[in-house]
């Protein structure tokens, strides 16, 4: 079976949007009709831990592996998020 990266930040499966808050570090969910979002991925300052992101600014829903590619610009990697798991 082939990877395949969808190029975006839908959530087909869940119905919601997911952004790159850079100034913030982390990754917000919406989901759709929601005007106030959660917290999805880091959010526990700037750095290069497990549970940190480092000025976010793109993603990529990656279909196959049920996950997030995530450009983490300042920490110069790609960090990969599975979908569900805790931050």
């Amino acid at each position: 079976m082939e990877s395949k990266c969808i190029d975006g930040n839908h959530d087909s499966v869940k119905n919601g949007l997911y952004i790159a808050e850079r100034s913030n570090n982390r990754m917000m969910y919406y989901s759709i009709g929601n005007t106030a979002g959660t917290i999805a991925i880091g959010g526990n300052g700037a750095g290069l831990k497990d549970t940190q992101l480092y000025s976010p600014i793109g993603i990529c829903f990656e279909e196959i592996s049920n996950s997030i590619l995530i450009v983490n610009a300042d920490a110069n990697n790609i960090v990969r998020w599975k979908v569900g798991a805790s931050n």
